[in-house]
């Protein structure tokens, strides 16, 4: 909880924990029952105050010593903290403390020189490019500097690709790639009135166009997640993300249909801090 400042010598602080009053196990409920609650005896404290996991709401007092010796309240409030629990804490896969911003962590490393050609790794995803000009005092000036994401061609994904190719091949079967591209917080309408030039584009290069998709609830999640699983918000936590705490990686998301098929499927988007798939503590798909 946030420090509180104390500073003539005359004014103190404590704090009470607030726990609940359970009802027994098998005892009717009473309207009361949210109103019974214990105050423990007031601990002090001077500068911060670290809580255990249970307690969950406090009471806190600061005072001032009058002249007679009595104490004078100048600050009492209640506080409700949100304790980590340990039922709630995630972990990365390889048993490291799961925190929020592990989408954000990574390393760079050194910049390597090239001409024209670059022959990347395939566990080399994303890289980081550089131009610069020499000035005449001998240091480098960037004239270009950008990220890139490759897809590069993994093993798993070459032999599956070689396999469904002669398949195909052999029953005389034509497949069509599957392209599906969203523009999140746009109505189709509105991106007709104020993109037009895209709309020519993408009608002239055959993209179809989905009249009557519409949305079926607020934000992103739930007009995603009834495009690519065909679930409704109640349906997803029921079926397959029974908690904001677990991935979605059970969700009959609408590639894993192509998959079996034998396609290669991906998903991507443009905002890595605003990804669509994850809970309150950003797991992931």
């Amino acid at each position: 909880m946030s420090d509180y400042a104390v500073e003539p010598e005359n004014v103190g602080c404590c704090y009470s924990v607030i726990n609940r009053v359970n009802d027994s196990a098998g005892k009717k409920y009473s309207r009361e029952s949210d109103n019974q609650y214990s105050v423990t005896e007031c601990s002090d404290f001077k500068s911060g105050l670290v809580l255990k996991s249970e307690e969950e709401f406090i009471l806190v007092r600061c005072f001032q010593e009058n002249e007679n010796g009595t104490n004078k309240d100048i600050y009492k409030n209640t506080h409700a903290v949100v304790p980590m629990k340990a039922a709630v804490k995630l972990k990365d896969p390889a048993g490291k403390k799961y925190s929020g911003d592990s989408d954000n962590q990574y390393s760079v490393t050194e910049c390597s020189d090239f001409k024209s050609g670059l022959v990347l790794k395939s566990e080399e995803e994303f890289i980081l490019v550089r131009c610069f000009q020499e000035n005449e005092n001998g240091t480098n000036k960037d004239i270009y500097k950008n990220t890139h994401a490759v897809v590069p061609m993994k093993a798993a994904v070459k032999l599956k690709l070689n396999k469904i190719s002669s398949e195909i091949s052999s029953m005389g079967e034509n497949r069509l790639s599957v392209l599906l591209l969203g523009f999140d917080a746009v109505s189709r309408l509105n991106l007709l009135r104020t993109m037009p030039k895209t709309v020519k584009y993408l009608r002239s290069s055959g993209w179809l166009e989905m009249s009557g998709y519409n949305k079926v609830g607020d934000n992103t999640l739930p007009n995603l997640a009834a495009v690519v699983t065909g679930l409704t918000m109640d349906q997803l936590k029921n079926q397959c993300w029974t908690s904001p705490y677990t991935p979605f990686d059970k969700c009959p998301f609408i590639w894993k249909d192509y998959s079996e098929l034998g396609y290669v499927t991906a998903y991507a988007e443009d905002q890595p801090p605003g990804s669509t798939f994850r809970g309150a503590d950003e797991s992931c798909c």
